[in-house]
């Protein structure tokens, strides 16, 4: 998708999720989007992820009846040990598998701070989720917020995960 078309793509979402009630996107929720977008764009080459630091957890990650995904994690182990939130340096990318061996597709970003006792953080883009249990060895609990900033979310822009991002079936 050229940054055109993905722009397109946000302010349609952006739109939709306005009118249905599920987030309120407001002028200043709208360029704090707009700006993740521009931040992010980067991130579509999975080079240039590995390059800044960020690096992969060994699966695809999917909810518990498959009916949605996060898909491929990446994740900067240094920001994720940290308190702060920089709304243009994501803790977490996601990128949707696809078929034919052909590279994966970013589809989102995290937002993650570790729970250290306290109240559910904040954003500027609202609350984070958790606290949520460590979901693979070492990892301590702590609270996410995703945003589905390069893939619409039918469940909301700002929803844990994406019934419209697939892990792929590994028996193929």
């Amino acid at each position: 998708m050229t940054r055109p078309e993905a722009l397109g793509t946000l302010l349609a979402a952006l739109a939709l999720i306005a009118g249905c009630g599920s987030e309120t996107i407001d002028a200043d929720q709208s360029a704090r989007l707009a700006f993740i977008l521009d931040a992010t764009a980067k991130y579509e080459d999975r080079a240039a992820a590995l390059s800044a630091g960020y690096r992969p957890l060994p699966r695809c990650i999917e909810n518990d009846d498959e009916s949605a995904a996060l898909g491929l994690e990446y994740i900067h182990l240094r920001r994720s040990r940290d308190q702060t939130i920089e709304l243009d340096k994501p803790e977490q990318l996601f990128y949707e598998e696809q078929p034919g061996g052909k590279p994966p597709v970013l589809v989102g970003v995290g937002y993650f701070v570790p729970d250290e006792g306290q109240k559910p953080p904040t954003s500027p883009l609202g609350h984070l989720d958790g606290p949520i249990p460590g979901q693979y060895r070492g990892q301590e609990p702590h609270f996410e917020l995703h945003v589905w900033i390069q893939r619409p979310n039918p469940d909301g822009m700002l929803a844990f995960f994406n019934p419209d991002v697939r892990c792929l079936d590994r028996a193929d």
